[in-house]
């Protein structure tokens, strides 16, 4: 009996392991996602966006990006608040800290658990692969929308994300150093 099980039973006992460690990975991308949906709520008072705009002011990278939320409904809102925290990381995380050391209250130390939540690699990991996925299904979700799209066309850009999302898995897209995009992938596929 497998209901309510997370293993399955298989022919071998490797396959049996994967597949048992799936609910880990899942935990893992819906931790993340609360984690951006935190740290976007915890920057939401003005006196705390002024300790993140003076850090992003002093880092090139970020200048004038703000945390987003996402919506249920609107895929490129899920996009647009990964890409966001990605981009910002560096001044979110020394804002956080310099909240904690010097707000006393409640919020100094929330601002250290999320800062340390925000180090650890299984959120880093997650945070450039929920990047990299929500960048291809976007540009599919875009490309499904146009008024000219037909069935033959739709099913070849599902072979596209599905091959795209497959190249996720090559080391030459997972290692930063390389910095190709999803929005790059997907469209030198589509060629």
């Amino acid at each position: 009996d497998i209901v309510g099980s997370d293993k399955i039973p298989l022919a071998n006992k490797s396959e049996s392991l994967v597949v048992a460690g799936v609910p880990a990975y899942i935990n893992d991308i819906r931790n993340t996602l609360n984690k951006i949906q935190t740290a976007y709520k915890f920057f939401s008072s003005h006196k705390r966006q002024d300790v993140l705009r003076d850090m992003q002011s002093q880092n090139e990278v970020d200048r004038f990006r703000s945390l987003k939320s996402h919506c249920d409904t609107r895929w490129s809102s899920w996009l647009a608040a990964v890409r966001d925290l990605r981009t910002t990381l560096d001044s979110v995380y020394q804002s956080l800290i310099i909240i904690d050391e010097n707000d006393h209250s409640v919020h100094g130390s929330d601002a250290g658990q999320l800062a340390s939540s925000l180090q650890t690699f299984s959120f880093i990991f997650c945070l450039e692969f929920l990047y990299r996925v929500f960048t291809i299904t976007d540009c599919f979700s875009k490309d499904l929308q146009s008024a000219e799209i037909d069935i033959e066309t739709a099913r070849r850009k599902v072979k596209i994300v599905i091959t795209a999302i497959e190249g996720l898995r090559s080391t030459y897209v997972v290692i930063p150093h390389f910095r190709i995009s999803g929005h790059q992938l997907y469209h030198s596929l589509a060629r």
